[in-house]
């Protein structure tokens, strides 16, 4: 996969408050020494076996800083992203890593949080606009009126008008 997408795939590896240093990724290269390398893996299965690993496998170191400061190293075999030696991982003599990449060009930058947005200040409320020749229309056309109530806040109005009916002699709600 490509270094984005491994360093990516790799965050799974991370406790909170620790960030990714760097990645290298390479080849094993036996020199001399054992004909292979006994480790503990983790597998995606979340049990661990030992397993072998071979002179020419594809294997990535990456270096995870602590929310302390301190450091780990994680090692991975690449066909896989299983890690292996819980960060105590050290080749034996005669082995070595042929990374494909320089220590600096390994490095990660640091992600930097998005600063936070402003919330959007409210929208200014309009005024109020209370049209008091349409109310008068509007009471006007009724037939007699018991009352008429206007209530105005600074954000709603409203209008009650209670007609009178001659049949209950009582004031109705309209």
């Amino acid at each position: 996969m490509d270094r984005a997408t491994a360093i990516s795939s790799l965050r799974r590896f991370l406790q909170p408050g620790e960030t990714m240093v760097s990645l290298r990724r390479g080849r094993l290269i036996r020199i001399s020494g054992p004909e292979h390398i006994s480790v503990h893996m983790q597998f995606g299965d979340g049990v661990a076996r030992n397993v072998w690993l071979r002179p020419g496998e594809r294997v990535a170191t990456l270096i995870i800083r602590a929310a302390d400061g301190s450091h780990r190293t994680q090692h991975f075999r690449s066909a896989c992203s299983n890690g292996f030696g819980d960060g105590r991982f050290v080749l034996p003599n005669g082995w070595s890593i042929n990374y494909d990449e320089t220590a600096l060009e390994g490095g990660i930058p640091a992600i930097t949080p998005p600063a936070e947005i402003p919330a959007p200040a409210p929208a200014p409320v309009p005024a109020l606009v209370v049209n008091y020749e349409a109310i008068a229309q509007m009471v006007a056309s009724g037939k007699e009126h018991a009352s008429v109530v206007i209530e105005v806040k600074p954000d709603y109005f409203k209008v009650e008008v209670k007609n009178f009916d001659p049949a209950k002699k009582n004031p109705a709600k309209k």
